[in-house]
């Protein structure tokens, strides 16, 4: 099976915590101080917080477009929790991605993935990365198999 947004969140590596968001950009393959300013002034821009999951993923209007790496995405913990607009979020995820379409492939996955109890129940409780991809993946395969 393919399994993009398995393979694309075991790509981000692990979840770790971040204090800033801006303390990603290390981790992004192109200019970092560029990306770690560009974080830093404009999360609230970037991202949007869904409150009651607790998270706060990136708006469809803001990819982060890196042509030179495979589609990634980064789960982060946020502590202290990350202030998007009047919500608090616990958790970020951030994606990479060489095309846009890639990006709202990626998007649209994950704005399903969070809604799902299971999933929205493991980001919460910052389950471990190799437990959370292995939920991430049954997730997956399971709307795969619906889908057929």
């Amino acid at each position: 099976h393919d399994q993009p947004f398995t393979r694309a969140l075991e790509r981000g590596g692990p979840p770790v915590a971040i204090r800033d968001p801006s303390e990603l950009a290390p981790e992004i393959p192109i200019d970092g101080e560029v990306i770690g300013a560009i974080l830093r002034a404009r999360a609230g821009a970037l991202l949007v917080a869904h409150p009651a999951l607790g998270v706060a993923i990136p708006r469809a209007r803001s990819p982060i477009i890196c042509p030179e790496v495979s589609a990634t995405v980064m789960l982060r913990w946020c502590e202290p929790a990350l202030a998007i607009g009047a919500a608090s979020v616990g958790a970020m995820f951030l994606i990479l991605a060489p095309t846009i379409k890639q990006h709202l492939e990626l998007l649209s996955r994950l704005a399903v993935a969070i809604h799902d109890r299971e999933l929205s129940a493991a980001v919460q409780a910052r389950r471990p990365g190799d437990q959370l991809i292995a939920d991430v993946r049954r997730w997956e395969l399971a709307v795969e198999g619906a889908a057929r």
